[in-house]
C-alpha cells in the first residue's frame, strides 16, 4: 500500500480552503466514496476522487462531521405504489402510496398512520410516487401535512418530524 500523508490543506473550487487526505495509492475508477484505511485496518478518509497518480480523500473526521450535521426528517413508513380510483383523480392525482409498514415510535406511528392508509398528498403535493415523498421530506421542517385516505374517508394528518433524526 502507498504511503499516507499528513492531511494537507488544499484549495477547493470556490477559493477557501478545505482540507484532505493525500496518499499514492492506485485507485481504480470507480472506487469514489469508498474507504482509505491505514495500516492497522481503521478508515482515515473517503476517496473522493484520483488525479494524477495521488488519491485525494477527504478525511474521515470531516466526513463524519458533515454527515453529523445532516438532518434528513424520516416519516417511518414502507410504501407501495396504488392506482387510485377515477373519482378521486381530481382531488388528489391519478396515484398515491399504500401503507405498508409503519416503524413502531417512528414520525408516522406517533401521529397514528396505520398499514392500509393511502397517502394521498405530502404539504398540498400529491403523491404519483415514493420519489415525491423523499424528495418534499427532505426539504421538510419540523412538521409536515399529509393527506390520507382512511376507510374511504380524506383525513389531514399533521406530522411532526422534529425528533424523527436521520434517515437509516
Amino acid at each position: 500500500m502507498g504511503e499516507l500523508r499528513e492531511p494537507r490543506r488544499g484549495r477547493s473550487g470556490r477559493g477557501s480552503f478545505a482540507r484532505y487526505v493525500r496518499s499514492d495509492v492506485t485507485l481504480a475508477p470507480g472506487n469514489s466514496g469508498g474507504p482509505l484505511l491505514n495500516a492497522r485496518g481503521e478508515v482515515v478518509a473517503i476517496n473522493a476522487m484520483i488525479f494524477g497518480c495521488m488519491a485525494l480523500s477527504i478525511p474521515s473526521n470531516a466526513a463524519g462531521a458533515w454527515v453529523a450535521a445532516e438532518r434528513r426528517p424520516r416519516l417511518g413508513v414502507g410504501v407501495l405504489p396504488v392506482d387510485l380510483p377515477a373519482f378521486l383523480h381530481r382531488e388528489a392525482g391519478k396515484g398515491g402510496l399504500v401503507v405498508a409498514a409503519v416503524e413502531p415510535g417512528g414520525a408516522a406511528d406517533r401521529t397514528g398512520l396505520m398499514v392500509g392508509d393511502v397517502l394521498l398528498s405530502i404539504a398540498e403535493k400529491p403523491l404519483d410516487g415514493a420519489g415525491t415523498l423523499l424528495e418534499v421530506l427532505a426539504r421538510a421542517g419540523d412538521a409536515v401535512s399529509l393527506r390520507v385516505m382512511r376507510g374511504g374517508r380524506i383525513v389531514v394528518m399533521n406530522v411532526s418530524l422534529a425528533e424523527s433524526g436521520r434517515a437509516a
